[in-house]
């Protein structure tokens, strides 16, 4: 009977210990510093995203026209003049969010 009280009291120590370790951070998986690393996961997930988002909408940005001749395309100048000006204003929107996303890319890596 007297073992059986021991093991109550050792087991109850025990408990009592975990609690105390719980309490001050040390059961925790990664020590006191877990909130802490888990929000800078969350910084480098919502960068992550982010960098997908923006690399989505780059590939919507069109650089060239269909192919079609030139003549059905472009019937007269000014028409060849507006896709001209268009093709050159989507070419610097993607080199500018190329740069930007670029720029992202290492922020990302400097936060890793």
């Amino acid at each position: 009977m007297q073992n059986h009280n021991h093991v109550l009291m050792s087991l109850e120590m025990e408990f009592k210990r975990m609690d105390r370790m719980f309490t001050t951070g040390e059961m925790r998986v990664f020590g006191r510093d877990t909130e802490r690393i888990f929000r800078e996961l969350d910084v480098i997930r919502r960068k992550q995203i982010d960098l997908a988002r923006d690399h989505i909408a780059l590939e919507n940005i069109t650089d060239l026209p269909r192919r079609q001749s030139t003549l059905q395309q472009f019937g007269e100048s000014n028409e060849i003049e507006h896709g001209y000006q268009q093709n050159l204003e989507n070419f610097h929107k993607k080199e500018v969010d190329l740069k930007s996303l670029m720029l992202k890319l290492d922020d990302l890596g400097a936060c890793m």
